[in-house]
This record gives C-alpha cells, sequence and structure tokens, in this order.
C-alpha cells in the first residue's frame, strides 16, 4: 500500500469516529408536493454501518419516509468548536431507508442501543405507537475536513475530490 493510499483509509477512518461522537444527525426530505423538509434526529450505528432513528408521526419528516421520500443525512462540527465558519467538518450521504417493524428481533436490538446511548427519554418513547424506526444505509457521500479537503465516501471505500476548485472573480464562468 502506498503512502497516498494509506492517507485515505487514515481519513476514512477520522470520518468514521467524526460521526460516532456526533449523537445527533441532520435530514432532508421531500414532500408528497416536491417541498423539502429538513430536521434532525437522535441516532444510533450498529457495527455494519447501518444507522438508526425513532422517529414520530407528528414529525414532517416521518411522513415523508413512511410516503417512499428519498433522504439525506448529515452530521455536522458544532460551529462553536469550528476554526473557519465556512469550512466546519461535515459527512453528509444519501441513503437507503427500510422501516424496522416492531415485532422484528432488530426492534429490540436497536430499542436497547437507544435506551444506552439516550437514558430516560428513549425508553419514555420506546412504546408509543406513533414512533417507527428506520433503518438509514448509507450510500454516498461526502466528508469535508476543511477549504479543498474533501472526499467522497462509499460504504467501503474513500476518493480525494478534485475538480476545478474554487476560482477567483475574474475566472467565473458566464
Amino acid at each position: 500500500m502506498d503512502e497516498q493510499e494509506q492517507q485515505l483509509l487514515q481519513i476514512y477512518d477520522q470520518q468514521l469516529a467524526f460521526r460516532q461522537q456526533c449523537r445527533c444527525l441532520m435530514m432532508a426530505t421531500q414532500d408528497q408536493q416536491g417541498w423539502p423538509e429538513v430536521s434532525y434526529t437522535p441516532y444510533v450505528e450498529d457495527e455494519e454501518g447501518f444507522l438508526y432513528i425513532y422517529i414520530s408521526e407528528l414529525a414532517a419528516h416521518t411522513r415523508n419516509l413512511l410516503n417512499a421520500s428519498p433522504l439525506s443525512v448529515m452530521f455536522i462540527e458544532d460551529e462553536s468548536q469550528a476554526k473557519a465558519v465556512h469550512a466546519r467538518e461535515r459527512l453528509s450521504f444519501r441513503v437507503s431507508v427500510i422501516e424496522v417493524q416492531r415485532d422484528a428481533v432488530l426492534w429490540s436490538d436497536i430499542q436497547q442501543r437507544l435506551s444506552a446511548r439516550f437514558g430516560e427519554v428513549a425508553l419514555m418513547l420506546k412504546d408509543l405507537q406513533d414512533f417507527h424506526m428506520f433503518q438509514l444505509a448509507p450510500i454516498e457521500g461526502v466528508y469535508v475536513r476543511g477549504f479543498a479537503k474533501a472526499y467522497r465516501i462509499y460504504r467501503q471505500g474513500i476518493e480525494h475530490i478534485r475538480d476545478i476548485g474554487h476560482r477567483p472573480a475574474s475566472a467565473v464562468l458566464r
């Protein structure tokens, strides 16, 4: 393995650690009229990299997901911790979505993880019937570590995004 490949693997591990330190994810769905909806929710992740959310029908994003809306998620550095607000560390993914049924063994396992991570509130929400659990499978995403430090992320891979970069005002395409 050459030095560049080792560096990319190190960055891949950094994005894994970054998303695991986040307790919530941002989510973007689309309603039936095509309007975007943005929100956030706590989540847990399993050993295979699947993300799980447990959300109420009272929220627009839940209704959208139940109606087969596409979903993108984002993890983002707290702006109070960022060196530059324009270059906050962030990771976004397009994900596929599957509802986890209450009678599935997986549902119980994920409820235990939610309770371990979020405590009493997760336990209180567990039995509410308007809540639905969804498994999110990351398909492809982008990890940004700062200015000109963007990487395309796949389930088991990474590549540095190299494009024409930023252009000064005199080079703007018209």
